[in-house]
């Protein structure tokens, strides 16, 4: 693992973030140094001939309602449009896969999972509540339009209802194409999907602040060349309006290691600030967005600082079992200091997707074990 050196002014920057949920429940107060420092354990679940690939993993210590349930759920795409979803107590033995159902079967791609033991405010809130919420990239759609990303809900996470296209505002767009003919300009005339979904429950939904709204999405951008970070909110998760300041994590300057995408990962905030593990590389010739799993570091959540070099490469000494991709780290908060990171894997001998693990353990907390 390369040892990476983050700008020294990012490194002092700490404070607490007023009025900000913390994910993964007590603060962990990581700072931007360890934030790089994983532990790569290989390959963690294959699913044999099939394509296993973009992570949404969850952890929920309660069991998702049941305490004799699994803590971890993780879904899957091939790549073909089928979602596929396991669960485990210990993520190191996991379920036999189910095929999600419902409108998304065939078309789905990309996705972002959340949970929400309270039905997102939704009343009742009983066994036939929604708890899930999907957003992914519909692969039927037009790519250069807003009709590239759709939404549904779930009562249990595998049989989906409530099928949508997400719309956008029209002076404020997350996407400059047109559903039909495409015909968009600039940095974000056509998406790949959602990046990540953060749901706030309670927010106020007012004024121009993103993080005010119940709905936060990191999502993807493209120009047919390049793939960036926008970022966008919205009040119930289907209607979207775009950050006036997007891309808010572009890609890297010429030479960087990451000069030609940053996009697919994870945001998640403590009490020193908003960390966000992504995917970037250089031209497709070296990789593209595969290439490599890289840091960024914010105050604010909206603006961003990388750390230079990738946590994980193609080109790592001894990962074989990665070296032709290393990408979409879907990170969660499993408690006690530590976080884990599952991430798409592909070796160059054989044709292999499958989801890779890495360990993270805080500082103060290294020393320890679970």
């Amino acid at each position: 693992m390369k040892k990476l050196t983050i700008l020294a002014a990012v490194v002092a920057l700490t404070g607490i973030i007023a009025g900000r949920q913390v994910i993964g429940g007590k603060p962990f107060g990581l700072s931007p140094t360890d934030a790089t420092v994983w532990r790569d354990l290989g390959i963690v679940y294959g699913a044999g001939d099939e394509k296993a690939y973009y992570p949404s993993v969850l952890y929920d210590r309660r069991g998702f309602g049941d305490r004799h349930g699994p803590k971890y759920k993780m879904w899957y795409s091939d790549g073909a449009g089928t979602v596929t979803v396991v669960t485990s107590r210990d993520d190191r033995s996991w379920s036999n896969p189910t095929v999600n159902e419902g409108f998304l079967v065939g078309r789905a791609h990309h996705v972002q999972v959340v949970y929400d033991p309270n039905c997102f405010g939704a009343t009742p809130c009983d066994s036939s509540g929604a708890k899930y919420k999907i957003w992914y990239w519909d692969m039927d759609a037009q790519l250069y339009s807003i009709c590239a990303m759709a939404t549904a809900k779930s009562i249990d996470g595998v049989d989906w209802t409530d099928d949508t296209t997400l719309t956008q505002s029209e002076t404020s767009p997350l996407v400059t194409g047109d559903c039909f003919n495409g015909g968009g300009t600039g940095w974000n005339r056509g998406s790949y999907g959602p990046i990540d979904v953060i749901y706030q429950p309670g927010a106020p939904n007012m004024d121009d602040d993103p993080w005010d709204y119940s709905y936060v999405m990191f999502y993807d951008g493209t120009n047919g060349d390049n793939e960036e970070t926008g970022l966008a909110y919205s009040t119930d998760g289907k209607d979207w309006t775009a950050y006036v300041e997007n891309p808010v994590l572009g890609k890297g300057p010429e030479g960087a290691w990451d000069d030609n995408d940053a996009a697919y990962g994870t945001v998640l905030w403590d009490a020193n600030g908003f960390h966000f593990w992504y995917s970037g590389g250089g031209p497709a010739s070296e990789g593209g967005v595969h290439a490599g799993i890289g840091y960024a570091f914010s105050l604010d959540g909206l603006t961003w600082t990388k750390a230079p070099n990738p946590i994980f490469h193609i080109t790592d000494e001894g990962a074989s079992h990665r070296d032709e991709r290393t990408y979409t780290p879907s990170v969660v908060d499993v408690g006690r200091g530590k976080l884990k990171m599952y991430y798409s894997a592909k070796s160059a001998v054989g044709d292999d997707y499958a989801i890779g693990l890495a360990v993270l353990r805080h500082r103060r907390d290294r020393d320890s074990d679970d």
